[in-house]
C-alpha cells in the first residue's frame, strides 16, 4: 500500500457483516464511472469488530465526486431527473429477483445453482446501488447540497427580514409529500383495526391477551384472518436491517390490540394522517409563493430534486432491507450445507464463494477471526482482507482516530425544527433501545429503520452523521420531533444520562448543568 494521508471515518454501521457491505465499496470503486464519468478515488478501508463496521475514506476524493455530480446535475437537469426516475425501477428489478429466490425450493438446488443465485444477487445489488447512490453523491461528506440550499434560503429570507427561519423553511420544503412505507403500514393497520371494530366477535377477541389472540386467530372470520396475515406478510421485513429479525405476527396483533383497547376512532386517525399531508402541501405552496420560487428556475429545480432525493434514499433503504430479508433463505441454505452459521457465511468474500461451494470446504476458524476483527482495504490495485493484529496495524497506519472531546455544545444541521430538553440515551443497536424512556434525547451515529421504536419515544434526535436527506431527518419530519444531524461527534461528547437542550431552530445541542 502506498504512503498517503490518513483516511477519515465516514460512517459507522451496527449489527452488520462483511457481506453485503463489501459490495457497496466495490460499486463505488468500480462502477460509479457509469454515472459520474469516474469512480470514487482514493483508498477505502472497511473495519469490522464483532459486527460493528466503520468505513474510512479520503474525504477530498469523495468531495470531488460530490462537486462533479452537483455540477453535472445543475448543467443537465433532465439527466438528473432521469436518474431519480430510474431508482424505483432498479429497486423493483432487484426485489423481483429476491422475491423469486425467497419463494423457490432451495433445498432442491445444487451448490452450483445456489452460487448462481448468490452471484446474480451481487450483480443486481451493484446495479441498483449505482443509481440509488445518486442522492448520496449530491451531499458528500460535507453535506454540500444541504449547505447550498441553506445559503440560498438564508439570502432570500434575509430580504424578507426573517433569516432565522431558514432552517424551518428548508425542513418544510424538503419534506416528501408521498407516503413512506412506514406511513403506508400505519394506514393499512388502521384499516384493519376499523374492520375488527366493526365485528363484535373479533373485537371481543382483541381485548384479550396477545397470546390468546394468537392461539384463537383461527376462529376469526376467514376474510379478516387472511387480511391480518397478509399485512404481516407485506410488512414483516421492515425492521430487518442487515440481519434481522423480522417482525412476527405477534407484533402486529399487539399493536392492533392496543388500538382496540384505547378505543381510538379509526376515522379520526385516518383523517388526521391525510390532513397532516394536505397541510404540509399547503405550507410548501405558501412558502414557495413567498420565496417566489416560480420565478427562480434554478433553485426550484434544486429544491424539487432534494425533496425527491430524500424520498428515494428512504425508498432505497427499504428495498435493500427487504432484499436482505428475502436472501436470508439462500444464506441459511448455504450455511446448512457448509455446517456454518448464517453470520459465518456472511463473512465469506463474494469471490471466495464459488470455490467454497464447489469443494464444500471452508475454514470456519478463519471466518471467526474475520468476525472478531477484520479490515478490508480497497485501492487502485484491488482489495485485500486482514485479520487480527495485522488488521489493527493497517487501521493505525491509515485511519485518523478522533480523540475524545470535552465540549458542552455542538452544532449541526436542522433536520426538523423545534426545541426539547431531556436526558441523553445513546442508541447504536437494537439492544440499546431497552434503555430508552419516553422523552429521552436519542443520540446515535446515524439511524436505521430497526431503531424506529426508540425514535418514536424520543423527545429529540441527534446524530453524528447525515444531513437533511438522512434517515433520521426523514423520520423526524414524519414524527415531528426536533432533530439535529451532522454534529460529527455527539456520541463522543455526550453520555447516557446527560441533560441536554436540543435547539433545532439554531442547530445547537448543549449540555445543561
Amino acid at each position: 500500500m502506498d504512503r498517503q494521508k490518513k483516511l477519515t471515518v465516514a460512517t459507522t454501521n451496527y449489527e452488520v457483516s462483511i457481506w453485503p457491505l463489501c459490495m457497496l465499496v466495490e460499486m463505488l470503486s468500480s462502477d460509479f464511472h457509469k454515472l459520474a464519468g469516474e469512480n470514487y478515488g482514493g483508498m477505502k478501508i472497511q473495519e469490522w469488530q464483532n459486527r460493528t463496521n466503520r468505513v474510512a475514506v479520503d474525504p477530498t476524493a469523495h468531495e470531488r465526486i460530490t462537486r462533479l455530480m452537483l455540477k453535472k446535475a445543475g448543467e443537465r437537469p433532465a439527466w438528473a431527473r432521469g436518474i431519480l426516475k430510474r431508482i424505483p425501477r432498479e429497486c423493483r428489478t432487484l426485489l423481483a429477483f429476491t422475491t423469486g429466490v425467497a419463494r423457490s425450493d432451495l433445498t432442491k438446488k445444487s451448490n452450483r445453482e445456489l452460487y448462481g443465485l448468490y452471484r446474480e444477487y451481487e450483480k443486481r445489488f451493484r446495479q441498483m446501488y449505482l443509481y440509488s447512490w445518486f442522492p448520496n453523491s449530491l451531499e458528500g461528506p460535507n453535506n454540500l447540497l444541504t449547505k447550498k440550499l441553506g445559503d440560498y434560503l438564508g439570502r432570500k429570507l434575509k430580504a424578507l427580514d426573517k433569516p432565522e427561519q431558514a432552517s424551518s423553511y428548508l425542513s418544510v420544503l424538503l419534506t416528501p409529500t408521498r407516503l413512506s412505507t412506514r406511513q403506508k403500514e400505519e394506514r393499512d393497520l388502521l384499516r384493519l383495526v376499523g374492520r375488527i371494530q366493526s365485528s363484535r366477535d373479533a373485537k371481543r377477541l382483541f381485548i384479550r391477551g396477545t397470546d390468546t389472540i394468537v392461539a384463537r386467530l383461527g376462529v376469526l372470520d376467514p376474510v379478516l384472518r387472511r387480511a391480518i396475515r397478509r399485512h404481516h406478510r407485506v410488512y414483516a421485513w421492515m425492521p430487518y436491517n442487515y440481519d434481522g429479525p423480522a417482525w412476527g405476527i405477534e407484533y402486529f396483533l399487539d399493536r392492533i390490540r392496543s388500538l382496540i383497547i384505547q378505543k381510538n376512532s379509526v376515522d379520526k386517525l385516518m383523517s388526521a394522517l391525510e390532513a397532516e399531508r394536505r397541510g404540509l402541501m399547503a405550507l410548501q405552496r405558501r412558502m414557495s409563493r413567498e420565496l417566489k420560487l416560480n420565478e427562480d428556475t434554478e433553485y426550484r429545480f434544486w429544491i424539487g430534486l432534494a425533496r425527491q432525493a430524500m424520498y428515494l434514499k428512504d425508498y432505497r433503504k427499504d428495498a435493500l432491507f427487504k432484499s436482505y430479508f428475502h436472501m436470508d433463505r439462500l444464506i441459511r441454505e448455504i450455511a446448512l450445507r457448509l455446517y456454518l452459521s448464517p453470520i459465518q457465511v456472511k463473512h465469506i468474500l463474494p469471490e471466495e464463494m464459488e470455490e467454497i461451494l464447489e469443494s464444500g470446504e471452508v475454514d470456519a476458524h478463519q471466518l471467526n477471526e474475520r468476525l472478531a476483527y477484520s479490515v478490508l482495504v480497497r485501492d487502485s490495485t484491488g482489495h485485500r482482507l486482514y485479520t487480527g493484529e495485522q488488521a489493527r496495524t493497517v487501521m493505525k497506519r491509515y485511519v485518523k482516530e478522533i480523540p475524545t472531546l470535552h465540549l458542552s455544545e455542538l452544532r449541526g444541521e436542522v433536520a426538523y425544527f423545534g426545541k426539547a430538553h431531556g436526558e441523553v440515551c445513546i442508541v447504536f443497536t437494537t439492544a440499546d433501545m431497552a434503555k430508552m424512556k419516553p422523552g429521552d434525547v436519542l443520540v446515535s451515529v446515524a439511524t436505521n429503520p430497526n431503531l424506529l421504536p426508540a425514535m418514536r419515544l424520543a423527545g429529540a434526535i441527534v446524530t453524528d452523521r447525515g444531513g437533511i436527506t438522512s434517515h433520521a431527518a426523514v423520520i423526524a419530519r414524519e414524527l415531528k420531533i426536533p432533530c439535529v444531524t451532522g454534529t460529527k461527534t455527539a456520541t463522543q461528547v455526550f453520555k447516557d444520562g446527560d441533560l441536554v437542550e436540543v435547539d433545532a431552530e439554531a442547530g445547537i445541542v448543549r449540555r445543561l448543568g
